[in-house]
């Protein structure tokens, strides 16, 4: 649970509520909401294509690239909800 002085600025529409990061076999994406509970807002929504299953069938590793790409996204990620 964030800290009231996160709840007062996110009710205040400064800071948003709450964020969603999904990790796929093609796509790490993340959508930060705000607004009530019963109607949230999209404030953010960004999708980086790091192909994390590409050759996963083939070799049964992830590509180098691929997760450095997916990493990289997670880093933004983490930067932008600081």
């Amino acid at each position: 649970m964030p800290a009231p002085a996160a709840r007062r600025a996110s009710a205040e529409g400064t800071r948003p509520d709450r964020a969603v990061v999904d990790i796929g076999s093609n796509t790490v994406r993340m959508v930060v909401y705000r607004g009530s509970q019963r109607a949230p807002e999209v404030w953010l929504n960004e999708r980086v294509s790091a192909r994390l299953g590409r050759d996963l069938a083939a070799t049964g590793q992830m590509p180098e690239k691929s997760m450095d790409e997916a990493l990289a996204a997670l880093a933004r990620y983490a930067t932008i909800l600081r």
